[in-house]
């Protein structure tokens, strides 16, 4: 759909821990929007990184 800049397309991912092919939604450039599971599961993923990151320095300042 050119005239708002978006494609759709089927996409694999695991949702549930299930194996599923999905239909997302694309922009010009080819690039995938996340759903709101993977986004949710990036954001916990940042956050752990980020306690860890703390964790380090609390542990150098030591």
């Amino acid at each position: 759909m050119p005239e708002v800049g978006l494609g759709i397309g089927r996409h694999q991912g695991i949702i549930g821990g299930i194996q599923q092919e999905f239909l997302s939604w694309y922009d010009e450039q080819g690039d995938r929007y996340l759903m709101a599971e993977e986004i949710a599961q990036q954001e916990t993923k940042r956050a752990h990184n980020e306690q860890q990151r703390a964790e380090q320095e609390k542990q150098r300042a030591e």
